[in-house]
């Protein structure tokens, strides 16, 4: 947080039964965030990375726009309002164990 970021309040992975998450290959998961708006926006866009070796890699979202796709933001979005951002992604077969 800090001037002009949002702040995450809550984070839900679907399935997961225990912390930290496993996630199956060959699986979708459903990816729940909570957060608050940090100032005026008309677009956004969800970033995943998975850290392999310490390095944060960057995976492909199927819909990066947030404002757009299966569960949108309800864009422009607006300071301090808090939203529900919902996502799916498949795990797939050809990700790192």
């Amino acid at each position: 947080t800090g001037p002009g970021k949002g702040a995450i309040k809550s984070v839900d992975i679907r399935p997961c039964t225990a912390e930290p998450c496993k996630l199956k290959r060959g699986t979708d998961i459903t990816m729940v965030v909570i957060f608050v708006a940090g100032g005026n926006a008309t677009k956004a866009t969800s970033v995943v990375h998975g850290i392999i070796g310490g390095v944060p890699i960057p995976f492909p979202l199927p819909h990066p726009d947030a404002c757009t796709g299966a569960s949108p933001l309800p864009c422009p979005l607006s300071a301090g309002t808090q939203y529900t951002y919902t996502s799916t992604l498949s795990i797939l077969q050809s990700y790192p164990t």
